[in-house]
C-alpha cells in the first residue's frame, strides 16, 4: 500500500467510543472490581481458578479460590465477601458469561448493587 493510501484510507468496522474514568469510592469496598484468574493446576481442594476482588480505593486484593468460573460460584464467593467486608455499592467486571448471566444481575439488583461492565478490550 502506498503512503497516500495509508494516510487517506478510511477505517472499517465500529468506531471506538470514548472511555470514561471510574470515580474512586469514598470508603473501602464501596467500589470493587472482580475478575477471574486461571486456570491453574488443580489444588488439593479441586480449585483451578481465583476470583480476584480489588478495592477501587485502597487497591486491596481479596482472592477467592474456586473450582470453575460459573455464575453460582461467583455468587457464592460474593456472598462470603460481602459478609466479611460489607456490601459494595458498585461492582465493575468484564463481560464474562458469569457476570452477564441473569442470576448475577439478579444478585446485584436484589442487593441494590450497581453493576458496571467494562468496555470490551479496555479493562
Amino acid at each position: 500500500m502506498c503512503l497516500d493510501c495509508l494516510v487517506h484510507k478510511r477505517t472499517s468496522g465500529k468506531k471506538t467510543g470514548l472511555l470514561h474514568p471510574i470515580p474512586t469510592g469514598q470508603r473501602p469496598f464501596q467500589v470493587i472490581h472482580v475478575n477471574h484468574l486461571g486456570p491453574f493446576e488443580t489444588s488439593t481442594k479441586s480449585n483451578r481458578y481465583l476470583l480476584v476482588v480489588t478495592d477501587n480505593l485502597t487497591k486491596y486484593i481479596h482472592l477467592c479460590p474456586c473450582r470453575s468460573t460459573d455464575t453460582a460460584g461467583v455468587i457464592r464467593n460474593m456472598v462470603k465477601f460481602c459478609d466479611e467486608r460489607g456490601m459494595p455499592e458498585r461492582i465493575i467486571s468484564d463481560r464474562g458469561s458469569c457476570f452477564t448471566a441473569n442470576a448475577f444481575q439478579e444478585f446485584c439488583r436484589s442487593r441494590e448493587i450497581n453493576h458496571t461492565l467494562n468496555s470490551t478490550r479496555h479493562p
